[in-house]
């Protein structure tokens, strides 16, 4: 007959493998399909993490690409500003100079004609002057006609030396 240690040894090893399955269906297999669910869920988390952090890092650039721009353009207007300044004040120099030019002309011009109508007149008061006084001194000597030429003599004489 059979021996009832070696029963219960079937009887247990049956009973390990019975429980074995059981365990594989209900326990380690849903366990690894979490596990394998979750592994790939953390893959793709991962992943999409990845694509995020490149789509910043382009982002980033293009921001960085930009703000360079928008300094180099702040730049080139400042220093078109700046040009356009040294341009108006260089105007403004030039037609302040070309204004005190003429006007120190005109001044000039000015002084000359002055200075003609004041020896102009001189020359007439020192005309009429000596011809006052040549009459006066030489009223009886001297005809009008050998008076006239030494009037004419002597503004000669006098327009000579101006």
């Amino acid at each position: 007959m059979v021996d009832p240690n070696a029963i219960t040894f079937i009887m247990t090893i049956v009973n390990i493998l019975v429980l074995f399955y059981l365990l594989k269906r209900f326990l380690f297999q849903p366990i690894s399909d979490f596990m394998e669910n979750r592994s790939n869920e953390i893959k793709k988390n991962l992943d999409h993490a990845q694509q995020e952090r490149e789509e910043v890092e382009k982002l980033k650039q293009q921001y960085e690409e930009k703000l360079k721009g928008a300094k180099s353009e702040a730049q080139e207007i400042i220093q078109k500003a700046r040009q356009r300044e040294e341009e108006i004040l260089k105007e403004a120099r030039k037609e302040a100079k070309e204004e005190a030019d003429a006007m120190l002309e005109r001044a000039k011009s000015e002084i000359e004609q002055e200075k003609k109508k004041a020896v102009d007149t001189l020359k007439t008061e020192v005309s009429d002057l000596t011809i006052q006084i040549s009459e006066k001194v030489l009223q009886d000597t001297i005809d009008q006609k050998q008076q006239k030429q030494l009037v004419k003599k002597y503004l000669e004489e006098v327009g000579r030396v101006s």
